[in-house]
């Protein structure tokens, strides 16, 4: 679900014209998750677009009680004074020159008119002779290929991305297999390596050489070896971790027990490190050779605020099916792009890029940024046993 870089994205045009990933356009991605839900639909579901999103379609229109949370994030000046640089996200989100206040009804119509051009999209399909899974990809195509598309990428032109109609038209949502292992019986499946899922797993495997019940939930000495093995995982992310379509990420190493034991041995128990060198998992080192320490990723400004954040969602059928989604809209508030009258509010995940070749995260056309949401599904002798997602 995560969408990817334009193609005119590159480390040489972003370093000569501004020197970094500036706020706004251009940190965004194409939006991806429509994408992945319909992908999803079409592929493990048994209904129809329309039906899916009746309820969206019915709160965009006709629109719901305004709740805290919202409000007082439209509420925050730095969020406030990104909204108003914005002729149409002011006209969505400060009706009357102001946000909205608790309990009053806020509407969406115009995404509730691009949503209903996606059902309408379905519906012709379907009156034509189509399959419900082909039907499902009419509404995706007119988002990513058709009318939708056209009008988000004019919009993102005019605030001066660097999109072509083929960024929207190319991108796909992969079939991914995800990546997995083991923790004291029970099998741990996350996302592939453009999402810091690994970093758990790794985490998991290091502490599985500790008796952590022993210590006492949350206690001070378990909660130093949680940290401890986050920390050496993250070392572990910057050297090697990026989008698996353009960095060969060395997942048996990273993901084996031997590696992890390795790992392990650089912890202190009762100390802690400010920060690890990365290991090396393909000669099965605990230590990278010639290990430097680079600077840390810079993040944008006020981006990444509490307030507008990412959401979990967990979902099991009465057949056991289980889905793991967290959907995120990174930022989406606090720098306030919608996209002229399609009513979509762009991502600006592409800040999590680096623009140093050598980082596995770096910046590329078409590729994804590694984002820090994750989502987990775990079995306990094959079969369901339950989800996880983080929000960081």
């Amino acid at each position: 679900g995560q969408g990817w870089a334009p193609g005119a994205a590159t480390i040489d045009l972003y370093q000569e014209r501004w020197g970094e990933i500036p706020p706004g356009v251009l940190s965004t991605t194409v939006p991806g998750v429509v994408s992945a839900l319909l992908t999803m639909l079409a592929r493990y579901g048994t209904m129809s677009f329309s039906r899916a999103a009746d309820s969206a379609v019915a709160f965009a229109h006709n629109g719901f009680p305004a709740y805290q949370l919202f409000c007082r994030a439209l509420a925050s000046p730095e969020r406030l004074a990104n909204l108003r640089k914005y002729p149409e996200s002011a006209r969505v989100y400060l009706p009357d020159g102001n946000p909205p206040e608790q309990g009053v009804i806020f509407t969406q119509r115009d995404l509730g008119r691009t949503l209903s051009s996606m059902v309408r999209a379905e519906q012709e399909a379907l009156s034509q002779g189509s399959t419900r899974e082909a039907a499902i990809d009419a509404a995706r195509n007119l988002y990513y290929r058709g009318d939708v598309a056209g009008r988000m990428v004019a919009a993102l032109k005019g605030l001066g991305g660097l999109y072509t109609l083929e960024d929207f038209a190319e991108y796909e949502s992969p079939q991914e297999e995800p990546i997995s292992s083991t923790y004291r019986g029970y099998q741990i499946f996350t996302n592939q390596t453009w999402t810091q899922g690994i970093t758990l797993l790794q985490a998991l495997n290091i502490l599985e050489g500790y008796d952590l019940a022993s210590l006492g939930h949350n206690s001070p000495e378990a909660i130093h070896l949680q940290v401890e093995a986050l920390k050496l995982a993250f070392a572990d992310r910057e050297r090697y971790v990026g989008d698996p379509s353009f960095v060969k990420v060395p997942l048996e190493g990273l993901l084996s027990k031997e590696y992890a034991a390795l790992r392990r041995s650089l912890l202190n128990p009762n100390l802690a490190q400010a920060e690890y060198p990365p290991g090396d998992p393909r000669g099965m080192r605990a230590v990278a050779e010639g290990h430097r320490a680079r600077g840390s990723a810079a993040a944008v400004g006020t981006a990444a605020g509490d307030q507008d954040g990412t959401t979990h969602l967990a979902a099991v059928d009465g057949q056991g099916n289980m889905v793991s989604a967290t959907p995120s809209s990174f930022a989406g508030l606090a720098q306030g792009m919608i996209l002229g009258d399609t009513g979509i509010l762009i991502n600006c995940r592409g800040c999590y890029f680096w623009l140093d070749p050598d980082n596995p995260n770096a910046l590329a056309p078409h590729k994804r940024p590694r984002t820090t949401p994750c989502t987990f599904i775990v079995l306990k002798e094959g079969r369901p046993f339950m989800t996880l997602g983080t929000p960081g």
